[in-house]
């Protein structure tokens, strides 16, 4: 009972953060393929270089720029 404890206990964890990583990785596949994400003027949809984009999406709320184009 003891060792199926201990196989269990480092097996779950394990698991979630590969159900997490591949749950990432078919958000950031849906991000790339949306179409009202895709750019008209320059014919580009976005590029996905992490999979980590959806967490970051979000935490941006202002931007502020001075006269020189310096952001913020």
């Amino acid at each position: 009972m003891l060792t199926y404890m201990t196989l269990l206990n480092t097996l779950v964890p394990i698991s979630l953060v590969v159900s997490l990583e591949v749950v990432k990785v078919s958000q950031s596949y849906f991000i790339a393929n949306d179409a009202n994400l895709f750019n008209v003027k320059t014919g580009q949809k976005p590029i996905v270089t992490t999979s980590s984009i959806n967490e970051e999406l979000g935490q941006v709320e202002y931007i502020f720029t001075d006269k020189t184009g310096t952001l913020t």
